[in-house]
């Protein structure tokens, strides 16, 4: 599916739904926190744990060589934006 591997711009979330990370920036990239001292987690849930890790690292892989451009047109953009903010 090439959708899915697209660069997903992040999201300022409303002031009520913001986390306690010292940025309100939230990207659909993350992936979940896994709780390795639940009893549901076992030697084959391990390896399959590895297996989606690799996914994910290649699908990252593929996005930044995809989108490296626009990546880094972002991160300029909203670095010169937060040095405005912060040095007015």
């Amino acid at each position: 599916d090439e959708g899915r591997n697209r660069l997903r711009i992040p999201m300022t979330l409303p002031e009520p739904m913001m986390s306690t990370d010292s940025s309100p920036v939230q990207t659909y990239l993350l992936s979940p926190d896994i709780d390795v001292h639940d009893s549901s987690f076992n030697r084959d849930g391990g390896f399959y744990l590895l297996r989606k890790d690799s996914e994910r690292r290649q699908t990252l892989v593929h996005i930044l060589e995809q989108d490296s451009q626009k990546i880094c047109t972002i991160w300029l953009d909203m670095l010169h934006r937060d040095a405005t903010m912060s040095n007015p």
